[in-house]
């Protein structure tokens, strides 16, 4: 784990960066949120929270919690250097040749990306296909390396299709798809297992029923495979039953999860399990929006648009980042402590790795953050650009706070050695 520690780290660095320039462009772009989910601009902002800053510290999460998760070393760390280049260079490339409509550097841009999110997904099956046991949480990252595939895959062909008509039928169509296959295939999935690895970590609790784990974990996956043709046929009822068993899976996961955190040792619940908690509330909203536009699609253009922006929104910037955002607030300060302080452990006093962050910062980045959302969806369900205005603004506001909270956490790296008194170890 240890000579990993600066590959997830250079990721969770790019994911940073992502951090502050995607509610950045959410200020810039606030009137486009009141437009078409298919908005170039609004393209843009989404790829910049899904690829940038999610995508970044996903995959910092994935290089590091893999191993943990299957019991065997990555199988090609220097591939996943690879991947991070490309990465790096590519999303910025998409998200420049949305905002200038510019669909021929999109798909460049995109290819990059998804030669990158291929190679990830056979460096995470390799690894997996070496696990002597596979539970659940190996499942489940097995299964999202296939719908990372899939989900950049059929990214590539919608870029190219804007130039060149390679798909049948209406794009609108296989641009839902598309989504869903990146927010609930690769994401959801993937911290559907994941989860039963850091909340009992982070907690101090315990997993009580594993099969109610794969069954969640198993409905998602049913539910996608006829979610995805529910709505490449555009069936309806279809659409309805098939996102009841993916919400019906994920509310097994969450009873699992609020298991574990009622058999906790650790009683205090910090902030950053708060945040993973509370984008598992904002998921249920997400999913009731889901389901209501799947059931009354044709309820008046003013629901069919700002509800579809809603939508993606509290999926993305909602749950997602609070989530994926309130694990890196444990993961990267074991990282730092694990790359500075570890190799010296008997040689020089050194501090507890949960004194490395700043629980004031933690706190201000997660209210913040809560708060961008609410006056975000305000704006949307009132139609007015002042409330995104001032809801993006505080979420710039909640990213300035965490990157100043994870500098003071990396500083670390350079610190010399000194008495570190009462915190020492």
């Amino acid at each position: 784990m240890a000579t990993q520690a600066a590959l997830s780290l250079g990721w969770f660095g790019l994911a940073g960066l992502w951090l502050l320039a995607a509610p950045l462009l959410g200020v810039i772009n606030a009137p486009a949120c009141l437009g078409s989910a298919s908005d170039p601009r609004l393209l843009a902002l989404t790829h910049a929270w899904v690829l940038g800053f999610l995508g970044s510290a996903t995959f910092g999460g994935i290089y590091q919690l893999l191993s943990v998760a299957v019991g065997e070393e990555l199988a090609w760390p220097r591939l996943a250097w690879i991947h991070g280049a490309l990465h790096a260079v590519g999303v910025p490339v998409m998200v420049a040749a949305f905002l200038r409509g510019n669909f021929s550097w999109v798909a460049a841009g995109g290819s990059l990306v998804a030669v990158g999110a291929l190679l990830a997904s056979l460096n995470m099956a390799v690894t997996i296909g070496r696990a002597r046991t596979k539970d659940a949480v190996a499942w489940a990252f097995g299964f999202s390396a296939f719908w990372l595939s899939a989900t950049v895959i059929a990214g590539f062909l919608l870029a190219v299709n804007r130039a060149h008509p390679v798909l049948p039928g209406n794009s609108e169509t296989w641009l839902k798809v598309h989504a869903h296959l990146g927010v609930v295939g690769f994401y959801l999935t993937l911290l559907q297992g994941a989860a039963f690895r850091l909340l009992p970590m982070f907690t101090l609790g315990d997993v009580k029923n594993w099969m109610r784990v794969a069954s969640g974990l198993g409905h998602t996956q049913a539910g996608l495979i006829g979610l995805i043709f529910a709505i490449a046929e555009d069936i309806p009822v279809a659409r309805i039953v098939f996102g009841a068993t993916i919400a019906m899976g994920l509310a097994m996961s969450a009873s699992e999860a609020w298991s574990v955190i009622r058999s906790r040792r650790k009683r205090v619940i910090d902030t950053g399990v708060r945040a993973f908690l509370s984008g598992a509330g904002a998921l249920a909203v997400a999913i009731v929006l889901g389901l209501m536009l799947a059931a009354w699609p044709d309820a008046g253009d003013g629901f069919s648009v700002s509800g579809a922006v809603a939508y993606g929104f509290v999926a993305i910037v909602g749950a997602l980042a609070l989530a994926v955002g309130g694990m890196m607030l444990k993961i990267v300060p074991f990282l730092v402590w694990m790359r500075r302080y570890g190799p010296v452990i008997g040689k020089e006093p050194v501090p507890l790795a949960s004194k490395l962050p700043s629980p004031l910062l933690e706190r201000a980045w997660f209210e913040l953050h809560l708060l961008g959302l609410v006056l975000v969806l305000l704006g949307l369900a009132r139609s007015e650009a002042p409330w995104l205005y001032a809801g993006w603004a505080t979420i710039v506001a909640a990213s300035v706070a965490s990157l100043l909270n994870h500098g003071r956490i990396a500083g670390h790296l350079w610190r010399k050695n000194r008495t570190l008194g009462g915190n020492a170890v």
